[in-house]
């Protein structure tokens, strides 16, 4: 795909595989995929995400269309793509509008929250035990990040 692409486009950009997809997240104007959690991730962004639901995924033998149940990812046919993109990309604001109507602003921010004090909990208690090799027990979970003093090792009070 990059041999095909790349240096014919003046707005097509590659990254490298080992670079992160928040950094790509992070450049793009808008996510196109098929059913990927690329596509959620993008929200995070506040960028919109394109399912194109004829594409097939090759999971399964036969392949079967796209499954995109999720309200804030817009749907278009292949066919479509070319003028959904353009158009959406001249009037990203009605995205905005999709997201306000679902509710979803709020919605995301709590799931990123919340996984992000869960991952938090998780590299928390292994720095602890590498730090002491004893085991951790997690005492509470607090819905602010201000004193990380929710981590107990074994053996202290």
């Amino acid at each position: 795909m990059r041999k095909l692409h790349e240096n014919k486009y003046d707005n097509l950009y590659y990254i490298e595989p080992e670079e992160s997809i928040m950094t790509a997240l992070e450049l793009c104007d808008m996510v196109v995929s098929d059913e990927s959690s690329v596509m959620s991730e993008a929200v995070m962004f506040g960028k919109p995400s394109v399912a194109v639901t004829d594409w097939l995924i090759p999971d399964t033998v036969p392949s079967r269309f796209a499954s995109v149940p999720m309200n804030y990812v817009l749907k278009c046919k292949k066919v479509e793509l070319r003028e959904y993109v353009t158009n959406l990309a001249a009037h990203s604001t009605n995205y905005n509008s999709i997201l306000e109507k679902e509710n979803l602003f709020l919605a995301i921010k709590e799931i990123v929250a919340t996984t992000f004090l869960m991952q938090l909990i998780i590299l928390l208690k292994v720095v602890v035990k590498i730090l002491f090799s004893k085991k951790c027990y997690i005492l509470n979970i607090p819905f602010v990040l201000c004193g990380i003093n929710i981590i107990k090792h074994a053996g202290s009070s």
